[in-house]
């Protein structure tokens, strides 16, 4: 996740040291996160997510699609719904952090599954 958050911070034509402290952070916290020294917290996507709703969350989380979308995508969603930028926020935050449990789920339950398959392989085969 450090090296598509450097993409990102690239893509808005900033530095780390330009870009930590517009949300919030200190340029060390950002450079450990891009050399893989510091998970990113949720704090720190809240605050990339309200500073800058440009930034695509698919692909700051999962690296899918384009680092940025568009600007005026998310100008004209505000208008049509006709609510504050706020509120915009909020929902994107709540989508992300049920994107986040589903995944962390998905996790839970692979390692289960890993586990079960490295308990078969420690069993005796019968032959037959």
């Amino acid at each position: 996740m450090g090296e598509r958050l450097k993409i990102i911070i690239d893509k808005l034509f900033m530095t780390i040291n330009s870009f930590a402290p517009t949300i919030g952070f200190s340029s060390d916290t950002i450079y450990n996160i891009i050399k893989g020294k510091t998970k990113i917290s949720r704090k720190l996507m809240k605050n990339i997510f309200t500073k800058y709703p440009e930034v695509n969350p698919d692909f700051l989380l999962l690296g899918q699609g384009e680092p940025l979308i568009q600007q005026k995508f998310v100008l004209i969603s505000a208008e049509k719904e006709k609510i504050n930028n706020s509120e915009i926020y909020i929902r994107h935050i709540k989508l992300l952090e049920e994107k986040i449990q589903l995944l962390q789920n998905e996790i839970e339950l692979l390692k289960i599954e890993r586990n079960k398959l490295s308990e078969g392989e420690d069993k005796p085969r019968l032959s037959g």
